[in-house]
């Protein structure tokens, strides 16, 4: 007989180091989870949310204990009753002498080793299970919605919160039974119940008792899998309709599949049962090839025939049941069910009158466009170098003239880290002395200085007070912002004892001198206190700065302040939530706070349709000042909670918002009620609440194709709509605009989210989509479609129009050619839409002009021109008041209705037309000598351009004053005066 090699062995050096190795690795893993516990237990305790962290933390542990301890129990125990059940006899053969080596090697230390694998198992078992714990939080506390589905006529809560929970047991029990399964016949075969070579029988009474029963267990949970796959039919798609719930096909064949193999495999788990006593392998053989062609059959070839053949050729008819099912979740789930629809036919022919009696639209036209004005406000509100607002400013609502609502746009001064240089970017002064940014700024607006700068309401820091609006001042107290969009992960240490010495940089006065201050929160809340040693050597692990724990860099009042960005700390205190992109900083009964917009979501709801959150709410602003969601599925939301973070103290208040939200009632219950009653809200805050843009952004794409409420209009397609991309930037959906405007059918001015949807085919205006609440918080979406034959101009088509413009593109190229505008970038601002005159009166398009200077030590867009159409009539000026009285036909600016070839621009003298011609021959000129690379040509044609606009100015000065075409720059008035709009 051959000798065989002896199996391998480990010196003792080598085990000992492998035991330390395991040993550090441990003690390292373990020590970072626990400082990363400890931290986060302060964390919690400091924003008050201690009871959020202990759930969760117990949740987790829980989760992790219960499933690792059942998976380690049930396949250790298995493993040793595979040991336990061998043969008291093995028969010689060639692969038992060759087994016999290994069962002498692995006896000996077999106890430990089923200790090993079982230990591993349940571990991961477990690891994997504390992430299950908001599945588990929600079978917990589910909440009933009172409504049923229409097939099986389970509440809605069964689908939401009991349905993904047994999936996952269900598939814990599978992973369990199939890892005892592989182990078991492992040591059967080692240990001779179950032999490959030698005569007799090849499986022995014990080994088969112990795998048949295995197998049986196996297909029971299979059979209960197919009982599950009944109901959830109700998140299937149909390749035919286009949508998800369960359709004809899967109802009459196979729902009908899925009942007749869980009985089919429960009665193959009876075979096995069966097999056992009668030492029969050929039946349980038998009954798997059973049931793997009934499965093959029944679930999957005659399902789809009877589609293709059956079903598809008479869709229309057959599946009108289903579709309407999801037609009516869908509309429910995304809260869209109560839309409010008014046909909208605007007439081409509508009175220009109506623009002149306009009383609440017209006067509150925007012309700050909030994604273009912010470096803007950064040239005349920053101070100094070292603040910033975000890349996007917000919209909001305020009421300083008079108690009647005005529209601003709104921001505060953040810390700009960026600006830090040389000896200010050490550790100290990062995180000890530019702890906070200081100011909140707000500008109406409808209102521009005679330069098309904003004018200011609140937050001037310079002397100079030229550019402040003549309105009330918006008060505010405590205006450092320690909190904001742009600390990302940067963390502060702030506070000193009573008399001490302040520290932090705060704002410079008039003249320049800095002013300093420290951190003083009210009632203990702001930040968490770092004055043990303990706390300070937990953070300089956690923060990876050893400096925590130096002399002198913390002391007895010292706290740190962390996780400072609004969405981040609500999603911390709230992480059953998601959160608005854009939250907006408020003024609120004096103090500064950010509003956050919670979501409720998710993807089990039955019936309803599943759409790419992440995809939904991109648009051209996404990642330009708003941050983007994730793409995820989900085919529920509401927005649920109203959030607000203290700009100073970072305090985290939470309040349920809206309609009645099951989803919402479960969690509030699953965290012992966190959530404030929206009674507590003070009018003051709920005045500044505005409808939140991610949720309707997620609704308007899913109107594009759920305002058609009939199934067979449905199934056609014909009448669906899209959103339409940003006329004026280069990518991305048109985002919304929040306008104070009153749209058909509303009694008064609203302050209202507001978008275009065109024609899923083509570019025409399709249909106005509007949401606001009413003065009970309750939330009015107002839909205004227009009839599928309409032929008014969408977005792009309207931008387009404008831009095309010959006396427009004139006036533009004297802009970008003279004084102070001179080689100046145009910034298209927002194209807005505005109804004039109701259901059939004109439709308004108008559009803020900038210019950026492409030089200077700080170029900065201002206003300098307004494009307007009305009626397929297009006009531009340097005020509202200019476009509206050349839309009205009373001494018009810049013409607007294409002339017949060589007739003069109507309203215009024929010495101003002379000197457009002239500029547009000058244009022609130079273009084509640069295209000769004619240098010479060039600059005769350049010398020819200056001339014509020099002409063009002075016929235009000639100009009575009614009619000229004014700029930004002409008339100066008094100085720093704002331009009404009308």
């Amino acid at each position: 007989m051959a000798m065989r090699a002896p199996l391998p062995t480990v010196s003792r050096r080598s085990r000992v180091l492998l035991v330390v190795v395991v040993v550090l690795l441990a003690i390292s893993l373990l020590g970072s989870s626990l400082v990363t516990v400890l931290t986060d237990v302060w964390w919690f305790d400091s924003v008050g949310y201690s009871d959020v962290y202990t759930v969760m933390l117990q949740t987790r542990v829980f989760m992790f204990l219960i499933v690792g301890a059942v998976m380690a129990a049930f396949v250790g125990l298995n493993l040793w009753l595979a040991y336990r059940l061998q043969p008291a006899y093995r028969p010689m053969s060639l692969e038992q002498q060759n087994l016999e080596r290994y069962r002498l090697w692995l006896t000996p230390r077999l106890r430990l080793l089923i200790s090993l694998v079982a230990g591993l198992c349940g571990v991961v078992a477990g690891l994997t299970a504390q992430g299950q714990w908001q599945v588990w939080l929600q079978y917990a506390n589910s909440t009933p919605f009172g409504k049923a589905d229409a097939e099986f006529g389970k509440d809605y809560s069964f689908y939401m919160f009991e349905y993904p929970f047994f999936r996952y047991v269900l598939g814990v029990a599978f992973t369990a039974v199939v890892l005892s399964l592989v182990g078991a016949v492992f040591l059967h075969w080692l240990y001779g119940g179950v032999r490959l070579q030698g005569a007799g029988e090849r499986m022995s009474d014990r080994a088969r008792l112990h795998i048949w029963s295995l197998l049986a267990a196996f297909l029971l949970l299979k059979a209960y899998a197919y009982y599950l796959d009944r109901y959830g039919l109700v998140f299937s798609s149909s390749d035919i309709t286009g949508v998800d719930g369960a359709s004809y096909a899967d109802i009459h064949y196979l729902l009908p599949a899925k009942n007749i193999l869980l009985l089919i495999a429960v009665f193959v788990a009876v075979m096995f049962v069966i097999a056992i006593w009668v030492r029969n392998a050929m039946l349980p053989v038998v009954a798997i090839a059973l049931l793997g062609v009934s499965a093959v059959l029944a679930g999957g070839i005659v399902p789809f025939v009877a589609d293709q053949v059956y079903v598809k050729p008479n869709a229309a008819q057959l599946e009108s049941n289903y579709i309407q099912r999801n037609i009516e979740a869908t509309r429910y789930s995304y809260g869209i069910a109560g839309v409010k629809q008014t046909s909208y036919n605007p007439s081409q022919s509508a009175p220009t009158s109506l623009l002149h009696t306009d009383t609440q639209n017209v006067p509150n036209i925007r012309l700050l466009d909030p994604s273009v004005v912010s470096a803007t406000f950064l040239q005349n509100q920053r101070g100094n170098g070292f603040y910033k607002f975000n890349d996007k400013l917000d919209v909001d609502q305020y009421s300083q003239t008079a108690g009647k609502p005005e529209e601003y746009v709104v921001g505060v001064r953040e810390f700009n880290y960026d600006g830090l240089t040389g000896t200010q970017t050490n550790w100290s002064n990062e995180h000890k002395v530019y702890t906070h940014g200081y100011g909140f700024v707000a500008a109406p607006t409808s209102k521009v200085t005679n330069n098309g700068q904003p004018c200011y309401v609140s937050g001037f820091l310079s002397s100079d007070q030229t550019a402040m609006c003549n309105e009330q001042q918006i008060p505010v107290g405590d205006p450092q912002i320690y909190y904001g969009e742009e600390f990302e992960d940067n963390y502060s240490i702030v506070g000193a004892p009573e008399g001490s010495q302040p520290q932090e940089y705060d704002h410079v006065t008039s003249t320049g001198a800095p002013v300093y201050t420290t951190y003083k929160a009210a009632n203990g809340v702001g930040g968490v206190p770092i004055n043990s040693y303990l706390r300070q050597l937990a953070y300089a692990i956690n923060m990876h700065a050893v400096n925590f724990i130096l002399p002198g860099a913390v002391n007895s009042e010292s706290k740190l302040l962390y996780v400072r960005d609004p969405r981040d700390r609500v999603l911390k205190v709230a992480p059953f939530l998601r959160v608005d992109g854009d939250p907006y900083p408020a003024v609120v009964d004096g103090r500064v706070v950010w509003i956050v917009d919670g979501y409720t979501t998710s993807s089990s709801f039955p019936y309803a349709q599943s759409e790419t959150l992440g995809d939904a709410t991109q648009d051209s602003l996404t990642g330009n000042g708003t941050v983007a969601q994730q793409k995820d599925q989900i085919n529920y939301i509401r927005n649920s909670v109203k959030a607000t973070v203290d700009a100073y103290t970072g305090a985290v208040t939470l309040y349920k918002w809206g309609q009645d939200d099951p989803l919402l009632d479960t969690w509030d219950k699953a965290f012992g009620g966190i959530l404030k009653p929206a009674s507590d809200i003070s009018p003051d805050l709920a005045a500044h609440f505005r409808y939140p843009e991610d949720l309707f952004k997620v609704q308007r794409e899913v109107l594009t194709r759920y305002h058609v409420t009939s199934p067979q209009e449905f199934f056609g397609g014909q009448n669906f709509w899209k959103v339409p991309p940003d006329p004026t930037r280069p990518t991305g959906a048109q985002p919304p605009y929040f306008l104070l405007a009153q749209f058909p059918k509303q009694n008064n001015l609203t302050f209202q989210t507001t978008s275009a949807l065109t024609f899923a085919k083509g570019d025409g205006l399709a249909a106005m989509f509007s949401a606001s609440y009413d003065g009970d918080g309750g939330t009015v979406l107002n839909l205004y479609p227009l009839p599928p034959t309409s032929s008014t101009a969408g977005p792009n088509q309207a931008q387009t129009n404008l831009v095309n413009d010959q006396a427009i593109a004139t006036r533009l190229t004297q802009l970008k050619g003279s004084g102070a505008t001179s080689g100046s970038d145009v910034k298209y601002g927002n194209l807005l839409m505005l109804p004039i005159g109701g259901v059939n009166g004109g439709l308004l398009y108008i559009e803020p002009v900038y210019l950026q200077p492409q030089s200077g030590a700080a170029p900065f867009p201002t206003l300098q021109l307004i494009f307007a159409s009305y009626n397929g009539k297009v006009v531009s000026g340097s005020s509202v008041s200019d476009v509206i009285q050349a839309l009205t036909g009373q001494s018009p600016p810049t013409t607007s209705t294409p002339p017949t070839s060589g007739s003069p621009p109507t309203g215009v003298s024929s010495q101003l037309n002379d000197a457009v011609k002239a500029i547009q021959a000058a244009i022609t000129e130079l273009h084509a000598a640069q295209k000769a690379d004619d240098f010479v040509r060039i600059g005769r044609a350049q010398q020819q351009l200056e001339a014509a606009i020099e002409k063009f100015q002075a016929a235009q000065a000639a100009q009575p004053s009614a009619s000229a075409s004014p700029s930004a720059s002409a008339s100066p008035g008094p100085s720093g005066s704002p331009k009404a709009p009308s």
